[in-house]
């Protein structure tokens, strides 16, 4: 159930969509986000190969961090059982979402971070262009 929870978080820490573009698989297909339709994001940016061997590795840490995060502390089913069992326990409640929230801070801080070590990459220009095509996104923050 534990590695549910975590598969849960992963998909529902999507708050920098940007990083996941930035799949250093050239020949991948580039995320909705981008504007380019067939383009991968490492051609768009124009990317070289040493900057995408460079993005592949922080991906790669950023992708082992977040798995390495801990979700023992949610426990499952808690809202759904007092839901069923008609009786809030407010405490018990409050834990969850509290323990939510933690793990959600840790993976949007890991993201965050491996988007900044990305941007460390590329050229001023490669930055400018990549952040006229995120606008919105980085504008969330």
């Amino acid at each position: 159930m534990n590695k549910s929870i975590r598969a849960l978080f992963l998909a529902a820490a999507v708050c920098l969509p940007a990083s996941a573009a930035f799949a250093a698989d050239a020949s991948a297909p580039a995320a909705s986000a981008a504007p380019a339709d067939s383009a991968t994001l490492a051609s768009v940016l124009k990317l070289t190969s040493a900057q995408q061997q460079k993005i592949k590795t922080i991906r790669d840490a950023e992708q082992k961090q977040i798995a390495a995060v801990d979700t023992s502390k949610i426990e499952p089913g808690v809202i759904q059982g007092m839901i069923k069992s008609g009786k809030w326990d407010e405490a018990q409640a409050k834990q969850r979402i509290r323990a939510v929230g933690e793990v959600d801070n840790q993976v949007t801080y890991i993201r965050a971070k491996a988007l900044f070590d990305i941007g460390q990459v590329l050229t001023a220009e490669q930055k400018q262009h990549f952040q006229s095509l995120f606008a919105k996104e980085l504008a969330a923050d």
